[in-house]
């Protein structure tokens, strides 16, 4: 999905990761907050005008999916399974 609709799924509140991320990595918004806060996994908060100012290159415009916590698992277990 494009950039944008990433953003809009942020502010429903959904985790979203990038085909960049590592397979544990994602974004949240915490909508709880008065400050509407985005974390990442570790649940540290993000600056988000820093944040995305620093992803303004054309691989960042699109790749963008909703997190998945199984198939990330099932990925990074695949992976280390090959090691």
């Amino acid at each position: 999905m494009t950039k944008a609709s990433a953003k809009n799924l942020l502010n429903d509140g959904k985790k979203v990761t990038h085909q960049l991320f590592n397979n544990n990595e994602y974004l949240v918004r915490n909508s709880l907050l008065v400050n509407n806060q985005l974390y990442d996994e570790n649940g540290q908060p993000i600056e988000e005008s820093k944040f995305w100012a620093e992803r303004k290159s054309s691989e960042w415009n699109a790749g963008w999916y909703v997190f998945n916590e199984s198939v990330k698992y099932k990925r990074r277990k695949l992976y280390e399974d090959i090691l």
